[in-house]
């Protein structure tokens, strides 16, 4: 009945309020400070930083707010909360929130990163003035590396940065993107999703002043656990010096 609810119960379900006021709030924080970054190159490096993780943080605030919501949906529902009903109602809704909280984790971890990807590529590749007001054409894989120093591209090989150029075939006008690549997850041979992650670094020859030194790179999938092994090659110390140059 109604009147053996304790009055106080009634004051828990501002708790699931307040989660998922919070939750919300982290959400469109992110994405405002997501949109007011100007250079697309930042806001690439942003939004792979931080905004599974954004979501993850809310969903998992989401979910504590499920537990209380759960709780007095059903203690009302019974309508008692004699000791052991509330002890048993504690105990289902905390099953059920976290049954939230981990189907949510489930889907920023493994099916997220395709739609971010997707996002990422809306950032990266869109179109490009320049300084004339002209369309500035993005070149290909083979067009590029004409424009790329040896490092540059190496870089590229080793899966440590990514380079977008971009040319104004009327006025000549030359604009390079670097994209950081590591934080970005690459997609596992075995598995196909975008858990493929670098673990570990060992290199095995030191660069010279005149040789390129040799970096043993290992992946690991978070999801499968599926390892491989790249080879890299390390500038050496005269390209280096002329890269800074």
């Amino acid at each position: 009945m109604k009147n053996s609810i304790p009055e106080w119960l009634d004051t828990v379900q501002y708790i699931w309020w307040a989660c998922l006021a919070l939750s919300v709030l982290i959400v469109v924080l992110y994405f405002i400070r997501l949109a007011a970054i100007g250079k697309r190159t930042k806001k690439h490096a942003f939004a792979t930083a931080n905004e599974i993780s954004n979501l993850n943080n809310a969903s998992n605030i989401l979910s504590v707010g499920v537990v209380f919501l759960m709780f007095t949906g059903i203690i009302n529902w019974i309508g008692r909360a004699e000791i052991y009903i509330m002890f048993g109602a504690g105990f289902f809704s905390v099953i059920i929130g976290f049954a939230a909280g981990y189907a949510l984790w489930a889907v920023w971890k493994y099916y997220y990163p395709f739609i971010l990807e997707k996002r990422l590529n809306s950032i990266r590749f869109s179109p490009m003035k320049s300084k004339t007001g002209n369309s500035m054409r993005l070149m290909n894989e083979e067009e590029e590396d004409k424009y790329m120093t040896e490092a540059m591209i190496e870089e590229e090989d080793a899966g440590i940065a990514d380079y977008d150029i971009w040319v104004d075939e009327q006025s000549g006008e030359k604009v390079v993107e670097k994209y950081d690549m590591h934080f970005h997850a690459l997609v596992c041979d075995n598995c196909n999703f975008r858990t493929l992650k670098d673990v570990k670094e060992e290199i095995v020859k030191e660069p010279t002043a005149t040789e390129q030194g040799i970096m043993h790179k290992e992946y690991k999938c978070t999801y499968c656990g599926h390892r491989k092994t790249k080879e890299l090659k390390i500038a050496s110390w005269n390209e280096e010096a002329a890269q800074a140059r």
